[in-house]
């Protein structure tokens, strides 16, 4: 794995643990579970891109 996947990694881990904590403790309000769950799909979808073009490149 490259280190612009690791990073994508770390990112969405970082995201995911955020959402848990707000989620739990209602902390923030829904405005801003809504924006974090909308930076994690982005990120995941940026992910998903660049896993592809790495495994395109490769072949």
């Amino acid at each position: 794995m490259t280190t612009i996947l690791y990073i994508h990694h770390v990112i969405n881990l970082i995201f995911m643990i955020i959402l848990f904590i707000l989620n739990f403790t209602n902390f923030g309000g829904t405005p801003a579970l809504i924006v974090l769950a909308i930076l994690f799909i982005i990120n995941t979808i940026l992910l998903i891109r660049a896993k592809s073009k790495q495994q395109t490149s490769e072949e």
